[in-house]
């Protein structure tokens, strides 16, 4: 009714945003939390990207969501090996390397995943050595799969952020890719087939990961054969982002590229362990999502990480004749870098026409 309409903010206003009830958080708020999977190989320091990536990891620590001083931060250098670091307050930062993949634990039950805060001046000693410590390396090698189970490890119990930086694929452990012969199939019928993923590996634990609120960031740098149809689908079905650089080179303009736009990456806001489903109004279905999410339920849509710049496409259907005009309504349950759990809905309203032409 009308009364109703006045009574009501979220048809009062197109966008308005209400703190959650407790009957909406099935566990305390989550802290930010970051495990950065930096690629160590041979490969990668012929780029020069470890030293450039941790760089711009460390000029973006002072933006990163740390408000209420509860953010965590954990780094893994990966070639055939991983490397931790154990980071404790006040102390000198010890190198771990794990050099069995086939089975990862991590090496020590603490001051992997460390508090922003607390061990900031371990971190900045970590990150301003990680160039240096990895420019000679002739490891070759890439072991994502054991580091993602690591990072599993890390995450499990509160969720995440996984962002994982590459230069070359993986070849090591489970989660290996096998080289595909893109030149023989292009321009052939066959050539579609370099754009599906290799096996279900990389889906399985991604999703697992969207149960879990662990979320992907994938970044590859350099000219190797990625097999992003593949790997990228770690940031497709956790909410995540995928970027590309092709032309990296540390010194050159696609590298500063890099970090302007990786760093603007991580100073975002984002909305954590988020669930989203859009309604409308009679007469119109939801038949198909486009974007990344994992989708929970038919109408669901499963975000561990809703980042402000994320779009999603969905597919109408018209199950009978609308009225002049139809509705629109999007609600994003969502927890803040704060810690606070909120519902953000959306309303929109759409004339209708009888005649696309006129």
């Amino acid at each position: 009714t009308q009364k109703d309409r006045w009574a009501r903010a979220d048809l009062r206003n197109a966008v308005v945003e209400f703190v959650a009830p407790l009957e909406y958080m099935v566990r305390p708020p989550m802290p930010p939390a970051y495990v950065f999977l930096i690629d160590v190989s041979y490969a990668s320091a012929q780029l020069g990207a470890p030293g450039v990536v941790a760089q711009t990891i460390r000029d973006s620590l002072d933006q990163l969501p740390n408000a209420d001083g509860r953010t965590r931060v954990a780094i893994i250098g990966v070639d055939a090996q991983l490397h931790f670091f154990q980071m404790r307050a006040g102390a000198e930062p010890q190198q771990l390397v794990v050099g069995d993949v086939d089975d990862v634990v991590l090496p020590a039950p603490s001051d992997l995943l460390v508090n922003l805060s607390d061990a900031r001046s371990s971190l900045d000693i970590v990150l301003e050595r990680f160039g240096a410590m990895f420019s000679n390396n002739h490891g070759v090698g890439n072991a994502l799969g054991p580091a993602i189970r690591a990072a599993q490890q890390m995450l499990g119990g509160i969720g995440g952020r996984i962002v994982a930086i590459m230069a070359s694929p993986p070849t090591t452990g489970e989660g290996l890719v096998e080289p595909r012969a893109e030149g023989r199939d292009l321009g052939t019928p066959r050539e579609s087939e370099l754009l599906r993923a290799q096996g279900t590996w990389y889906k399985n634990v991604a999703a697992d990961c969207s149960r879990a609120q662990i979320a992907f960031d994938t970044v590859f740098v350099g000219q190797q054969a990625m097999d992003v149809a593949t790997v990228g689908g770690l940031a497709r079905y956790t909410g995540g982002t995928l970027l590309h650089y092709p032309a990296f080179m540390a010194g050159r303009p696609e590298a500063v590229r890099f970090s302007s736009e990786f760093g603007q990456h991580l100073a975002g806001a984002a909305g954590l362990e988020a669930v989203l489903r859009v309604r409308a109004s009679k007469g119109l279905r939801m038949s198909a999502y486009y974007g990344h999410f994992f989708l929970r339920s038919l109408d669901l849509l499963a975000l561990p990480s809703a980042d402000p710049g994320r779009c999603y496409a969905v597919d109408l259907e018209i199950d009978e004749t609308l009225p002049p005009v139809v509705y629109f309504q999007t609600a994003l349950l969502h927890t803040t870098a704060l810690g606070e759990r909120r519902i953000r809905v959306v309303t929109q309203a759409v004339p209708t026409t009888d005649n696309a032409h006129s």
